[in-house]
């Protein structure tokens, strides 16, 4: 399920259409300066030349020294739907690195790639640092991230499983609120939350359990 401007959307078409229509307006000229928009236009004017020898130095084949690093430097990810980890072609005879060198540089050299690397395999895995506590009809959430967008997802995530799952338990629209911690004193935009269609307010502070929770959690107002 996906949620935009208070809507939910269901539909693997609707939820694809929302992804395209996001993607567009992110990465549209029209967020450029008008200077750069400018420059964009007369540098696009001008005419490119294409022709090439392809005896430029980054279209010969692969060397056996640029597979070596290229495998030294690889990480420990998850294999893919051959099985593969980068550690077992690390550890490959010398025979057996040659012969994927060769396969490297046949598809380099004939540009056709294999099927299996046209698809992806995306499997979401929910970031850890979410906090729940539920003091009898007092729930507080909370997630620590440097970037407000992947907070915002991931307690957006977790109010709508939490309303799924706690049958018992309802969210007053009224008086949850929602407010955002940080050491940063510049201007960041207020996260997007919805309880259902009701978007969650944004405070600056507020009180739970006795305790008043400002944006610098600076407890000023216990100290007077």
């Amino acid at each position: 399920m996906l949620i935009c401007n208070g809507v939910s959307i269901n539909t693997i078409s609707e939820i694809a259409n929302t992804l395209a229509e996001t993607f567009a307006k992110t990465s549209s000229c029209d967020n450029y300066t008008p200077t750069f928009q400018a420059l964009k236009r007369r540098e696009e004017r001008v005419k490119l030349n294409f022709s090439s020898s392809n005896e430029e130095g980054y279209n010969s084949p692969l060397t056996l020294l640029e597979l070596r690093v290229a495998l030294h430097r690889s990480g420990n990810t998850a294999a893919g739907p051959d099985g593969l980890h980068y550690i077992m072609l690390r550890h490959l005879s010398e025979s057996s690195i040659l012969s994927l060198l060769l396969l490297f540089n046949r598809i380099w050299e004939t540009q056709v790639f294999p099927t299996q690397w046209c698809h992806a395999h995306v499997l979401p895995f929910p970031k850890p640092g979410i906090q729940c506590s539920l003091y009898v009809d007092n729930v507080q959430i909370s997630y620590s991230s440097k970037f407000l967008n992947v907070a915002e997802r991931q307690i957006q995530t977790t109010i709508n499983n939490f309303t799924k799952e706690q049958s018992s338990f309802v969210f007053s629209t009224e008086e949850t609120v929602s407010v955002v911690f940080s050491r940063n004193r510049g201007v960041f935009p207020n996260p997007k939350l919805f309880i259902g269609r009701s978007l969650i307010k944004v405070v600056k502070e507020f009180k739970f359990l006795g305790l008043i929770f400002d944006q610098s959690l600076r407890f000023h107002r216990h100290l007077r």
